[in-house]
């Protein structure tokens, strides 16, 4: 009874607006590009100088702002054509802040590639489960992947991760199962606060109908328990709008349903059991790419016309071809100490080294300099100073 008062209170609340404030709720009320207020607001903002912050800002914004939509369109307005039409516009927003902007901040030569954005991954977690709710298994991989190669330290769209991010860690996890794509145990900032998540995690395969109900029924509560959180809260599911919607769970159950296992028909719990729910679980057909994508060319033109460089596949420093290279690898420690790496302060990546975890390491005497998890920086630039003991 506590559980459906809640949900009935959370939905009064996103009727009336709350807890957003009178100019900030209305961008929901009408069609996208029929909202003049909202057109020119983000219209002055394009005609400045675009960098590559502001690209994956833009098009974060673009993903987060239709998944609100969607949720919007579902629960208020019960409109549900219209609902996957800003489904599907967050799921090619979500491409284009992720794998598009993983190609560029990996591919980036100049300056900026020192001083790129790395997005948190507090708010992954709508865009990833954009991907797969609207049933478009191929973006979801490569987004998948994107942001696990970042945890990898081989990308960095969102560094190494945050461990606060639980739900995103959660649906990252059960992707890279499916998608044979591995998370490493040691480069990452693994999640805190994880258990149930990870029993869920080693059950997520389970032919038990019942079982699955059960993990439902401990998810939903769990994610019910960011109803006493607000905006200002740094919290992966702090709007009302992700509070309504259990999306981690159609993600987690939609995967079942992808590899060929059966879930339950109907669910006790309240909250998974609201019409729009059950529409978007039934429905596998990927969704049609919307044709009408607010910005989404004028971000990508301004982006090549800034970088014209940014897709090309850049050129990864090879450890054999110089003699240079060869000997800086066998490079040993003189004496016993903790040392770091370091790159020539002009380097485009001097500053990234320096905040990198990875840059710091204890060596015994003639120990050899170990450069794992530095992969992706110019190994032969690195020099290892020692800091003391």
């Amino acid at each position: 009874m506590i559980k459906e008062q809640a949900l009935d209170i959370l939905k009064e609340d996103i009727a009336k607006g709350y807890p957003f404030s009178d100019d900030f709720y209305w961008r929901y009320k009408d069609n996208f590009v029929d909202n003049d207020v909202l057109v020119n607001k983000i219209d002055r903002h394009m005609t400045e100088h675009l960098t590559f912050n502001q690209f994956i800002n833009f098009s974060q914004f673009l993903s987060l702002f239709s998944f609100y939509r969607m949720i919007y369109s579902f629960t208020i307005k019960e409109d549900f054509e219209g609902a996957k039409i800003e489904l599907s516009r967050a799921n090619q927003y979500a491409y284009m802040t992720y794998h598009i902007g993983s190609q560029a901040c990996k591919n980036l030569n100049t300056e900026d590639f020192a001083n790129h954005f790395t997005g948190d991954m507090q708010h992954a977690a709508p865009l990833l489960a954009s991907t797969v709710l609207a049933n478009d298994w191929k973006n979801a991989q490569l987004v998948a992947e994107d942001l696990i190669n970042s945890l990898n330290a081989t990308s960095c769209i969102i560094g190494r991760g945050n461990s606060k991010a639980t739900v995103s860690w959660f649906m990252l996890k059960l992707l890279s199962e499916i998608f044979e794509q591995p998370i490493d145990k040691r480069k990452p900032r693994h999640p805190s606060d994880f258990d149930l998540y990870e029993m869920v995690l080693e059950n997520y395969n389970t032919t038990d109908v019942k079982e699955v109900e059960k993990l439902v029924y401990l998810l939903a509560d769990k994610h019910l328990e960011n109803l006493n959180l607000s905006l200002e809260d740094e919290e992966e599911i702090h709007s009302p709008f992700l509070q309504i919607i259990p999306f981690e769970i159609i993600v987690f159950l939609k995967v079942r349903t992808k590899i060929g296992l059966k879930n339950p028909t109907s669910f006790l719990h309240p909250l998974m059991s609201q019409a729009f729910v059950n529409e978007i679980l039934t429905d596998n057909n990927i969704l049609e790419k919307s044709i009408e994508l607010p910005y989404a060319k004028e971000l990508l033109s301004e982006l090549k016309e800034e970088y014209p460089d940014y897709d090309k596949k850049r050129q990864e420093p090879t450890l054999t071809t110089k003699k240079e290279k060869v000997t800086l690898l066998k490079a040993l420690a003189p004496k016993t100490g903790r040392y770091r790496a370091s790159l020539p302060n002009k380097h485009p990546q001097a500053k990234q080294l320096e905040g990198d975890p990875h840059s710091y390491a204890r060596f015994l005497k003639d120990d050899t300099f170990i450069y794992e998890g530095l992969e992706e920086y110019d190994l032969s630039e690195i020099t290892w100073s020692y800091i003391g003991d």
